[in-house]
């Protein structure tokens, strides 16, 4: 695979997490009677979607730039800043979920989110210390399985389906990116061919994870809203 594809790359996610932005910070400021879920504030909701996607946005910009500090990191199977930027993103993403999945509790959202943080901080560690590798990969999903057993347990049966789709659709994106490092370690990171294929396969399923849950909670939360208003 060539640069000029990865670049390509880059730029249609930037553009398209910017889009993300750009709806989040709208809903902010165009919203009336829509409630967030289980009583928690929607704008602290709107604000966490905004900021992990003008994060990402950042990013893939840097990325897009396309420096020779960035081939080198890539070509050899370790793009640190990949799991800076997962550090971040995951970490907001995860405390939105469960606070969207009925996490009520601000000490089980708190305890979800340093889960989520510490995760990746293990998918770090395993890109970096190779000889402990298989370690931290193991403690990675120990602590994802965890955070998402605590969501599971905190889930009310009865909620509207667009709830159901984010806690379904997340447990899998999210299980996708350790099963990605899964194969990505397993392949070995000598192949500069298929690691910069394995930085695709990562930005892409970064995309479509943090795209779908800016949108299963807007067109969730407003459809709710209109049925409330049609009811009242």
């Amino acid at each position: 695979m060539e640069y000029k594809s990865i670049r390509r790359i880059n730029i249609i996610i930037a553009v398209i997490q910017a889009l993300m932005f750009i709806l989040c910070m709208s809903w902010l400021v165009s919203k009336k009677d829509l409630d967030g879920p289980w009583d928690v504030n929607l704008d602290s909701i709107i604000l966490s979607l905004a900021a992990f996607s003008i994060v990402t946005c950042a990013f893939h910009s840097g990325y897009a730039a396309d420096k020779p500090q960035y081939r080198k990191i890539v070509d050899g199977g370790r793009n640190v800043w990949r799991w800076v930027e997962y550090c971040i993103t995951a970490t907001t993403m995860i405390w939105t979920i469960s606070v969207s999945c009925g996490v009520r509790t601000r000490g089980r959202r708190i305890l979800v989110s340093i889960l989520g943080f510490v995760c990746m901080c293990c998918g770090l560690m395993s890109d970096t210390n190779e000889s402990r590798s298989k370690i931290w990969t193991t403690l990675g999903w120990i602590m994802l399985c965890i955070a998402f057993v605590i969501i599971f347990m905190d889930f009310p049966r009865e909620v509207p389906g667009f709830v159901w789709a984010i806690l379904i659709c997340m447990t899998l994106l999210f299980c996708s990116f350790g099963m990605i490092h899964l194969v990505h370690m397993h392949h070995g990171k000598e192949n500069e061919q298929f690691n910069r294929k394995m930085e695709v396969v990562y930005s892409i399923d970064s995309l479509v994870s943090k795209t779908l849950l800016v949108l299963l909670l807007f067109f969730g939360l407003v459809t709710r809203s209109n049925q409330k208003s049609i009811t009242n």
